[in-house]
């Protein structure tokens, strides 16, 4: 649900609002080019007298008419290079190989330092990695990041039984 949310917000950026850059980052090729799938999803899905014509339509970009457009990429540190973002989606940060982190993140800072909006999403893993120094700091106020946390229960499908049986299957 969250990579669907935020995917619908960075449609709905793109598609209403001039001269938008967005960059979806993932901890690889695929997992970038599934939070596009869920973009065109969102395209698809509206009426055509609202959609904003593509000039642009790739596996790793969108571009439309009214100059905005989503890229796709694997986390590296050249990934956000040469962009001026407006949205920096990073899709399951933990998982990108540590050296990766620290220098994607230092490249592509100051892209959206001066005024574009971030979302970091991903499953914890471990306490060595970019994403659990955002998420400790946001908690701590030492970052500017607002830390929303959903848990496995939030599901009204989910239930103590459904956590043992994952358990034991893991």
């Amino acid at each position: 649900g969250k990579t669907q949310v935020t995917a619908a917000y960075a449609a709905w950026l793109a598609f209403f609002t001039d001269s938008q850059t967005i960059l979806v980052v993932s901890n690889n090729k695929n997992g970038a080019t599934e939070v596009m799938d869920r973009i065109r999803l969102v395209y698809d899905m509206l009426p055509k007298w609202m959609r904003p014509k593509l000039v642009i339509d790739n596996r790793q970009e969108m571009k439309f008419d009214n100059n905005s457009r989503i890229v796709s990429r694997a986390a590296a540190a050249n990934s956000g290079r040469g962009l001026s973002v407006s949205f920096l989606i990073c899709d399951e940060l933990a998982f990108v190989d540590q050296k990766k982190q620290d220098d994607f993140w230092a490249a592509v800072y100051p892209t959206i330092s001066t005024g574009g909006r971030t979302v970091v999403m991903s499953t914890p893993r471990g306490d060595t990695n970019k994403f659990y120094e955002l998420w400790i700091n946001a908690n701590l106020k030492k970052n500017s990041f607002v830390p929303v946390m959903y848990k496995w229960d939030i599901d009204p499908e989910r239930d103590e039984e459904w956590r043992r049986n994952m358990i034991a299957n893991i």
